[in-house]
């Protein structure tokens, strides 16, 4: 601060100085090139599945594509995925995936991608998408 300098200006430049010291040393927020997660359930077509992962690592924008190998995986990666700073994560399975995805983003606002590769696919029926666009 100036010597001499009216006490209120004295203050706000020490709390300048302090803010910009934290603002310095704060940690930078991850943001993943990436901005598109698929979390894909390679189980909910069971023998299709190799064919619908080529289809959907081949979507336009390059997503990432992590695959679920047991029930708890869908919802931890949709967490992880939110952490690493990806903006839109996609549930691409069944109903029960897209639970477990949901669950695990509850509280953010990432946003939900919805890619019916599931047998019965409810709830995307329910909603009228079109559950065989990755034929």
């Amino acid at each position: 601060p100036q010597k001499g300098a009216h006490p209120l200006r004295q203050e706000i430049e020490l709390a300048w100085q302090s803010n910009a010291h934290e603002q310095a040393t704060a940690p930078i927020p991850k943001v993943n090139v990436n901005k598109t997660l698929v979390i894909f359930n390679p189980t909910a077509r069971s023998d299709r599945a190799g064919k619908l992962r080529s289809k959907i690592e081949a979507l336009s924008g390059d997503p990432v594509v992590r695959l679920t190998r047991t029930s708890g995986d869908a919802c931890r990666l949709a967490a992880e995925g939110v952490a690493e700073g990806f903006q839109t994560i996609v549930a691409a399975g069944g109903d029960g995936t897209l639970n477990a995805v949901v669950q695990g983003l509850t509280g953010t606002g990432t946003a939900l991608g919805v890619l019916p590769a599931g047998t019965m696919n409810v709830f995307a029926r329910e909603l009228g998408l079109p559950h065989n666009s990755l034929k």
